[in-house]
């Protein structure tokens, strides 16, 4: 610490007290300008002390986690098991039957959202739906199938993650990692993603994450997925496939999930649209949805 910076904390402490007896306008900007002065001076020495620290530890690398121990926080994750109420008002502390109730609440919560016949409907029910026809009718014929994934591609896709991205549960494989062994394991998983595609189905974890309320009540959670690299590179490969064939058919006044088109890109078309409008003395008509 340096003495600029310990006798900023002291003039910092000095005018926090008097503002605390005396909260004038005065007080405050005092407090609030040696606050800021107490900032600078602690980032200005903490810089040349990690420069300082940095070039010692070259010397004993041993010390290194004692050295950012103190820096490093301490808020721990909740190791406590989940226990929920069954049906019958018992207490579940078995967590492969607490497990199989949040599954169970997890795959039918959203089972009645439109009302209670929504279960009930078939995909025959939905046939003559004027949205389900206008589709039908303008992509008729434009059939899309899985192409097989080849090696390259996945080894392109591995050495083009992004290290700075989250890499989800997996701290065993991060992105770097996998970029240095793109060429070794990208077969395997090539191999791995068409036997997914071929079956339809891909192994998938999710965690339950408490939102509020009584912790024992299976409706206050909700599932949570983290990807790890191994699935963002499927979703990506996937992904692609499916644009690659699909975004020509779209209409181009379609924004949603589509590459270079947002929300941005649609406010400035409607802008010019009106601003066309306006120059031709055309009559204009908007509705809002609320």
């Amino acid at each position: 610490m340096t003495s600029e910076w310990k006798q900023a904390i002291r003039d910092k402490r000095k005018f926090a007290v008097q503002f605390a007896k005396d909260s004038s306008l005065k007080n405050f900007k005092l407090k609030r300008k040696y606050r800021n002065i107490a900032t600078r001076e602690r980032r200005k020495a903490i810089k040349p002390y990690w420069y300082r620290k940095s070039e010692e530890l070259k010397s004993k690398p041993s010390d290194f986690f004692n050295t950012f121990k103190p820096f490093i926080g301490t808020k721990a994750k909740d190791t406590n098991p989940t226990c929920l109420k069954s049906e019958d008002g018992e207490v579940e502390k078995d967590q492969t039957v607490v497990a199989e109730l949040l599954a169970g609440h997890f795959n039918t919560v959203a089972a009645y959202i439109g009302g209670n016949h929504i279960t009930s409907l078939t995909e025959n029910d939905q046939r003559n739906h004027s949205s389900v026809k206008a589709v039908e009718g303008g992509y008729k014929g434009n059939k899309f199938d899985f192409k097989e994934f080849n090696k390259e591609e996945v080894q392109c896709s591995l050495k083009s993650l992004n290290v700075r991205e989250s890499y989800g549960w997996d701290v065993t494989a991060p992105p770097t990692l996998l970029q240095g062994v793109a060429e070794g394991i990208a077969p395997s998983l090539t191999r791995l993603y068409n036997n997914c595609t071929d079956l339809g189905e891909w192994p998938a974890e999710w965690t339950p994450v408490f939102k509020e309320g009584d912790r024992q009540d299976k409706l206050n959670y909700r599932p949570m997925k983290s990807l790890i690299c191994v699935d963002k590179i499927f979703e990506h490969l996937v992904n692609k496939e499916k644009t690659t064939h699909y975004d020509p058919a779209l209409c181009q006044r379609m924004t949603a999930y589509r590459k270079q088109h947002s929300c941005e890109t649609t406010l400035l078309m409607l802008i010019e649209d009106w601003k066309l409008a306006v120059d031709r003395k055309d009559n204009m008509f908007c509705r809002l949805e609320l």
